[in-house]
This record gives C-alpha cells, sequence and structure tokens, in this order.
C-alpha cells in the first residue's frame, strides 16, 4: 500500500515539473503531424482526384429544361431580399421561382415585392401565436404542389445565388446522368470575409476535413445548396414530415431508400455564398444552436454514442473554461489544461493547411498572419458556447417538448 502512496505521490510530482508538460507536449505535436500526413493527405488525394465535371458557359448545356428554385422562408430580413434579387438576376434562361414566406411581416412583404416577376410564385406560410410555423419540409413541400417538370433547387432564404454556382449544379443532371447534386457545402458572403473570425469559421468548418470526400454520399440532402431532377419527387412523393430529425438527414433517408445515388460535387466554387456569423455574439449562438440540434439528434435517434461525445464536451469545456484557476491550486491541472488547449490549436493549424491545399488561393481572400494568434481567442470562444450550452438545457428540455 506504501508503494500504490508513493508511485501516486511520484506522478504528481512528475505532472507539475515542466518535463510533463514537454514530453506530454511532444506526443501531442507528433500525433497532429502523423494525421497530417496519413489521414489528411490521403482526404486531400481524394478530393483532388475527383474532380467535377468541366463545363464553361451556358452554351455547352444540351437543354435547358424548366429550373424550379424553391426558397422557403421564416422571419427573414434584407439577406431574404439580397437572395431573391440575386436569383431575379439569373441568366439561366427557364427559371419558375416558388417563394414560401411567413413569421414576420418584413418577410411577406419583401416576398410579395417580387410578385412584379411573371416568373415568381409567392406562397404565404400560416404561423404565428395561434397557429405554428410550418416548418421548413412542410413549407418546402406546399412548394412543391407548384412543380410538375424539370429539375428543382432547394436553397436557403439567407444565401445569394450566382450564374456560375446554377451551371455548376445542373450541369450533371442536364449533361451527364445524375439525378441529385450537391454543392461542396457553404462559404460567406463576399462583404464578410474581410472578417477575422469569418475567416477563421472558414477553414475550421471545413467539412471534408472530418469527412472522406467520395463522390457518391448516403447520409444527407442539403436544402441548401442541392439540385435534383422532378422524377425523384415523382418517386418519393413529398418529404416526410414526422421525422424528428435534422431535415437535412430526413430528406437523405426519402432519397436514398427509393435506390437514388446522392452526387457530391468537391470543387470550392460549388459552395453557396451565405450568411456567416460576422460577429462574436453571433457565432456564439451559432455554436450553441449546433450543440443543441447535435444533442437533439442523439436524444431523438437515441444514440447514446452521440450523447456521451456531446456530454464529454461538455464537462472537457468547464474543465478549460476555469483552467487559470488551477494555476493556484494544482500546477498538474493547470499543465493538462494548457495540452488539451494546444491540441485543440494543432487540429485547427490542420484545419488551415487541409483548407490550403485544397482550395485555389484565387477563390478567396488571404488570411493574416494575426489570425494565427486570434485563433486562441476563437478557440476560447467555442469552448464558452459549450459551457453556456450546458446551462441552458432547461431551454433544451423545452425545445424537445416542442419536437414532440
Amino acid at each position: 500500500m506504501e508503494k500504490i502512496i508513493q508511485l501516486f505521490i511520484y506522478l504528481n510530482d512528475f505532472a507539475k515539473s515542466i518535463f510533463f508538460l514537454i514530453l506530454i507536449g511532444l506526443i501531442i505535436l507528433i500525433y497532429n503531424v502523423f494525421m497530417h500526413f496519413f489521414k489528411d493527405r490521403r482526404y486531400i488525394r481524394a478530393i483532388l482526384k475527383n474532380v467535377d465535371p468541366k463545363i464553361n458557359s451556358m452554351e455547352d448545356l444540351k437543354d435547358f429544361p424548366l429550373l424550379n428554385i424553391i426558397v422557403p422562408a421564416w422571419k427573414e430580413g434584407i439577406l431574404f431580399k439580397n437572395c431573391l434579387s440575386s436569383i431575379s438576376k439569373l441568366i439561366y434562361p427557364n427559371i419558375k421561382v416558388i417563394v414560401n414566406a411567413g413569421g414576420s411581416e418584413e418577410t411577406i412583404n419583401i416576398a410579395n415585392e417580387f410578385k412584379k416577376f411573371k416568373n415568381f410564385i409567392i406562397l404565404l406560410q400560416s404561423g404565428g401565436k395561434e397557429k405554428a410555423a410550418l416548418g421548413k419540409i412542410k413549407a418546402l413541400n406546399e412548394c412543391l404542389i407548384h412543380v410538375s417538370e424539370g429539375l428543382l433547387y432547394l436553397t436557403d432564404a439567407d444565401c445569394y445565388i450566382t450564374d456560375d454556382l446554377i451551371l455548376r449544379l445542373i450541369n450533371p443532371l442536364i449533361n451527364g446522368n445524375e439525378d441529385i447534386v450537391i454543392g461542396a457545402g457553404t462559404r460567406p458572403l463576399i462583404s464578410q470575409e474581410k472578417h477575422h473570425i469569418v475567416k477563421y469559421a472558414l477553414f475550421s468548418r471545413f467539412g471534408f476535413f472530418k469527412t472522406k470526400y467520395a463522390k457518391y454520399h448516403k447520409t444527407m440532402v442539403s436544402g441548401a445548396n442541392t439540385c435534383l431532377k422532378y422524377e425523384v419527387i415523382e418517386s418519393i412523393g413529398n418529404f416526410n414530415e414526422n421525422r424528428i430529425i435534422a431535415e437535412d438527414v430526413s430528406r437523405g433517408y426519402d432519397i436514398i431508400s427509393k435506390g437514388f445515388k446522392v452526387f457530391w460535387l468537391s470543387d470550392y466554387r460549388s459552395r453557396i455564398y451565405t450568411d456567416f456569423p460576422p460577429t462574436i455574439k453571433e457565432t456564439l449562438k451559432q455554436r450553441k444552436r449546433y450543440i443543441e440540434n447535435s444533442l437533439m439528434y442523439g436524444y431523438f435517434q437515441k444514440n447514446l454514442m452521440r450523447i456521451i461525445k456531446v456530454l464529454l464536451l461538455f464537462l472537457s469545456s468547464m474543465f478549460l473554461v476555469i483552467f487559470p484557476i488551477f494555476i493556484f491550486i494544482n500546477l498538474g491541472l493547470f499543465y493538462i489544461c494548457i495540452l488539451i488547449f494546444a491540441g485543440i490549436y494543432l487540429n485547427r493549424i490542420r484545419r488551415y493547411i487541409f483548407f490550403k491545399i485544397v482550395v485555389d488561393r484565387k477563390y478567396y481572400h488571404k488570411f493574416p498572419k494575426i489570425i494565427f494568434i486570434k485563433m486562441f481567442f476563437y478557440i476560447y470562444l467555442e469552448i464558452l458556447a459549450n459551457v453556456a450550452t450546458l446551462f441552458g438545457l432547461y431551454s433544451f428540455r423545452k425545445q424537445v417538448k416542442n419536437r414532440i
């Protein structure tokens, strides 16, 4: 027993020493270098070797089927107006736009402004204090009533649509044999790219870093940047409105269950311009919403591992938030916090390198060197958002009740 106590004392003293900090720090560094060369590089090769189908202009399309652009909107503002304005300026010669707006007078008024365009159909969602909102999938189904042919493009009310984006998504459907095409993700609005916190989000949330790219996916169908043939809708009917899971995952179930393959584009230019939180407050709110959705998904799917991961995230975040106190209480715990923080920082550096290799420099603004210093602050913000979500679990319970 005495030997065990002595061993514990020795390990405790060692954990407080600078040698412990150096040793574990080297292990974390070696781990991240190893992951970069043996995982990240493999993921990068998968993206670079799968080049999207090439097309130069609209004249290269074999046909011009009707393109039905569907925009559900609930409690939106100026970004919604910009979205509809961008759609009204598209040069594709055969477009019908179906907008389903509601939630506020501002949203409805913005939608009504576009009634002047003959190819715009404006629907009004039911909602308000007396009646709950339709929900995004139900709003989408309301729009599908007005579609009977051609292609469908699904987007969100805070996105900005360009001719180049549309061309990249419809090309595999018209000139190829695909049934559903999804863009590579999102990118910030041009006006937001100057914000350092947006630049950080651009590479730190780069989806292909976490999931190896494959041309065909069997997971989800984005509601913000997806194009599909009407035959897909004919096959599935309406999208299921009763699943209590993320909307993109639910749409994926509906489509994949009918045997359709979802084709994913890899080029950065197939990413849709959308609103990235340009301020600290909005970034914290978005991070909090992301964790709540992850927890809700795990709860309704009875996915114990996902729930455990979220709870571990809460506990580790609490630990890191108060870590400066440990310098006065226990130096070993303080060192452990520093090492965890260093591990997160190196992970973000890997994401930065990944992004720089995959995305051509001419498609985004240069990252200033100061962002590597600010990255410490942004990581700490993410940790604070995790803790804020933990203390907001009461409101999460109310959200769960509302979804049942």
